[in-house]
């Protein structure tokens, strides 16, 4: 069974506070991968700055799970996307960048799961 794993951090300017956009971000990223959505559990966190909540989103799939957060105080935002059905992260990747104004990578990984290089 093939799996990937996509974890990154970044400096981002738009849509940070934005918990509607960012559930429909993720609901048009799941279909971009061929995955199946079951639901969202999301969060606004309060902030007593004036840049906004941040917001925790969390996605249920069949195939697992994917999730974002955000720290509109510091311009950064999350996301972990993973998947044990083959998937392209690179469209992903790609549309997160510019719906988000990604400015500048932080950490970018991608990683394999259930590959051959996994122990049983």
């Amino acid at each position: 069974m093939p799996g990937l794993h996509l974890l990154g951090d970044a400096k981002a300017t738009r849509h940070l506070s934005d918990r509607e956009g960012i559930q429909n971000w993720m609901t048009v990223a799941v279909k971009m991968a061929g995955l199946s959505l079951l639901g969202f559990q999301s969060w606004d966190l309060p902030s007593h700055l004036d840049s906004g909540p941040g917001v925790s989103l969390t996605a249920v799939l069949v195939e697992s799970h994917a999730c974002i957060e955000t720290w509109p105080e510091h311009g950064v935002i999350c996301l972990c996307f993973y998947s044990c059905k083959e998937w392209q992260p690179e469209p992903i990747i790609v549309y997160f960048e510019r719906y988000f104004g990604v400015e500048e990578w932080l950490s970018q990984h991608l990683i394999p799961r259930f590959g051959p290089e996994v122990s049983q």
